[in-house]
């Protein structure tokens, strides 16, 4: 709904909300009812339109996340449809581009962020 950073201690994480010339609309996100969860299995995610979807399994794999680390991956939902995994990235169907006011979605394990980068919460 606006924030620049959302943190999520129960995935030892934070969410960033970046402009960005490749991402979600900022006007589309802000209107979303998103829903933020843990992965259950057999997920799959489509980075680019012009590819088919893969399992986050497969995914993890070719980015080499380690199995452990796997599971605290936290997963983004609009609708019940998959809009992002930390990590991946945004799904195609959601994603735009060279358009104005994109947001990118990036994930920043705690260990690599300090709670200072969250204190300016819009964008």
């Amino acid at each position: 709904q606006g924030e620049k950073c959302l943190h999520l201690p129960s995935y030892r994480g934070s969410l960033h909300f970046e402009p960005s010339i490749t991402g979600i609309d900022r006007y589309e996100l802000a209107s979303m009812n998103l829903c933020i969860k843990p992965r259950s299995g057999g997920e799959r995610i489509r980075l680019a339109s012009n590819r088919p979807s893969r399992s986050i399994k497969s995914h993890c794999q070719t980015l080499r996340i380690p199995f452990w680390q796997r599971s605290s991956l936290p997963c983004i939902y609009f609708n019940n449809e998959l809009l992002y995994v930390a990590a991946i990235g945004i799904d195609a169907q959601f994603l735009k581009q060279e358009q104005a006011d994109l947001i990118a979605i990036t994930w920043h394990p705690d260990e690599l962020i300090t709670s200072a980068l969250c204190l300016d919460t819009s964008y």
